[in-house]
């Protein structure tokens, strides 16, 4: 059985960032991921979603000079896809980990036990031994339990991100930012959009004047905005022109070609061996209280999802706790953006001299070591 210091189950920005980060301080690192080494962002989040609004901005200015095919290309150049593949390359997330010393491993992992992971893929199952086990699996787009819904034509922000093909019509429900930012996209590109919210207003975790302002940039644009209402089916292929059908408490309904759930995210934590650790899932707390342990604090650019603590890392033999959670040492940091490494504690100040302040660009340059 292999053994490593540090195995790390999920390699999105969070895995990635800390298995430098170990590899940086001498632990042996496994890295495990089932899809992506990189995560969503730079495959079916942010970058492509972001090269999409540019394109679909260049195109509203000037539909002759930017095209839809334009703006596919330009966003698969982003995300690293090969005009004769469907999917996205992530080689080279796994040569940079690689270069750093970490071991890859693509399938879908487990705790096995304490201490324990089992890697599952082509069909082979083997398990490797883990110092300290960190959990950044991240989340997937929620699937909400809409009668009919498995009858139509749904995307996620998968499909919506590395679409090639314009449909000739779109709903989308979910008011959040990945529904607000793919109907300006599309509608912008001359396709149909309608957006349903439950809510009273899109953005709902922003302030009312921003989701006002939301509001009126999108029906500006052309989108059918639905506030109010929610889904209670789905018929497929029932509309004009074989659209699929979304009906609405209120009694109306809303056609698309293409369904684009944007209602929020889940967390793939339920088949990880967390309850190894004494961790119910279902609940988000541990099911033994562990009074004698220091409280589990965060570090740098790792998170649980939202209510647990950030980036924990289990100990199965080492620590206080014997084996209950315990959290990974903190470097002290500065207070001070100005502190170089080496300089003496005693020189160090907290803020930069109200009267010798720089200029935002020259405070920049400074930071950066520019």
């Amino acid at each position: 059985m292999e053994d490593f210091d540090f195995v790390i189950i999920g390699a999105g920005p969070a895995g990635e960032a800390a298995a430098h980060e170990a590899r940086s301080r001498g632990a042996s690192v496994a890295i495990i991921d089932r899809l992506w080494f990189g995560g969503s962002c730079p495959h079916i989040g942010c970058l492509p979603s972001k090269s999409l609004l540019h394109g679909a901005d260049e195109h509203a200015a000037n539909p002759a000079a930017y095209s839809w095919e334009r703006a596919s290309k330009a966003r698969d150049f982003m995300v690293n896809r090969p005009a004769d593949a469907e999917e996205p390359d992530d080689s080279s997330h796994v040569h940079s980990l690689e270069k750093a010393g970490a071991t890859c491993y693509r399938g879908t992992a487990r705790i096995s036990g304490r201490g324990h992971v089992e890697i599952r893929h082509d069909a082979k199952v083997h398990e490797i031994h883990a110092r300290e086990i960190m959990v950044a699996v991240g989340s997937t787009s929620k699937i909400p339990p809409l009668p009919g819904l498995d009858g139509v034509r749904m995307w996620t922000n998968r499909q919506a991100t590395l679409a090639r093909e314009l449909p000739k019509s779109l709903v989308v429900l979910g008011g959040g930012p990945t529904g607000c930012e793919l109907s300006q996209v599309y509608v912008r590109f001359g396709v149909p959009v309608t957006i349903v919210q439950s809510g009273d207003r899109l953005m709902p975790t922003e302030h009312p004047r921003n989701s006002e302002a939301v509001a009126q940039l999108l029906r500006r644009d052309g989108v059918d905005v639905r506030l109010g209402v929610r889904a209670t089916g789905a018929r497929g292929g029932a509309g004009t022109d074989g659209a699929d059908v979304i009906d609405l408490d209120d009694g109306s309904t809303a056609e698309g070609h293409a369904i684009l759930l944007a209602v929020g995210r889940s967390f793939p934590l339920d088949d990880l061996g967390l309850e190894h650790y004494g961790i119910d899932t279902s609940e988000r707390v541990a099911t033994r209280p562990v009074p004698s342990c220091t409280p589990i604090r965060p570090t740098t650019r790792a998170s649980w999802p939202s209510g647990w603590p950030s980036a924990s890392t289990f100990t199965p033999t080492t620590g206080p706790c014997r084996g209950r959670p315990t959290p990974i040492p903190r470097r002290r940091r500065s207070a001070s953006p100005w502190t170089r490494p080496g300089q003496p504690a005693s020189t160090r100040s907290s803020t930069w001299p109200s009267s010798r302040r720089r200029p935002a660009a020259t405070r920049w340059r400074r930071r950066s070591g520019t």
